[in-house]
């Protein structure tokens, strides 16, 4: 009796091995969360980062070719400093105002970063952009808060519009705020078509503005930005 009882466990065991040995990879389910069924589309929701990044991808600092960190930008994704309205920590970017070099060009009236579907800055151009547009997503959410001068601005956006309409077109579609407007934490939304995330190659951007910069103009503090629970819903 007590053999049979042996053997059955063994088989047991030996079936839950081929079981897992047949699963996707899990970092493939992590990356593309919609084509290897990770995500359950009646919840409607893809989390993009949630006291960490969830995507499978990784940064990419704009408008230069720069690999986390540089000199005058910093990210930080787990900062647990600043009372984050979920969990325990929240995505954290600054830029100290100064110059970033673009191409052989200084630029200092703008700076940003981007959450990407590559998993490194460097291979963006070469990975291929992601279809999410079955899951019927018609926003993305997301939480956050902002220390910035008056003549400075906050702009959150998203994947590549698919609208040939200004003012789009070619563009993102995106939420450009203010000091006053970014005070404290609270829940932003931008609205999308659910074509728009056809063809995903950039998650979530966000992008300090200092317009009185441009044509050479003054320099201005730059800011830190604080982001969490960023999510894409239908």
């Amino acid at each position: 009796m007590k053999k049979i009882i042996l053997v059955k466990i063994i088989m047991m065991i030996m079936m839950g091995m081929f079981l897992i040995s047949c699963e996707k990879n899990p970092m493939e389910r992590l990356s593309d969360p919609f084509a290897e069924g990770a995500l359950n589309t009646w919840s409607g929701v893809f989390k993009i980062y949630d006291d960490d990044l969830i995507t499978g991808g990784n940064v990419a600092f704009i408008p230069s070719d720069l690999s986390p960190p540089d000199n005058n930008m910093t990210l930080d994704f787990l900062d647990t400093n600043d009372n984050p309205p979920e969990g325990r920590k929240c995505l954290r970017f600054t830029w100290n105002g100064q110059d970033l070099d673009w191409s052989g060009k200084n630029e200092h009236d703008w700076a940003g970063m981007s959450l990407i579907v590559a998993t490194h800055w460097s291979l963006y151009d070469a990975t291929p952009s992601k279809d999410l547009s079955a899951a019927g997503y018609t926003k993305i959410t997301f939480k956050a808060t902002a220390v910035i001068d008056s003549n400075t601005y906050v702009k959150f956006e998203g994947p590549i519009s698919t609208t040939t309409a200004a003012p789009t077109r070619g563009g993102t579609r995106y939420l450009r705020l203010n000091s006053t407007e970014l005070g404290d934490w609270q829940s932003y939304t931008i609205n999308f078509n659910t074509a728009d995330f056809k063809s995903v190659k950039d998650y979530f951007k966000i992008v300090i503005e200092f317009p009185q910069g441009m044509n050479n103009g003054p320099y201005g503090n730059g800011g830190i930005v604080l982001v969490d629970d960023i999510r894409y819903e239908r």
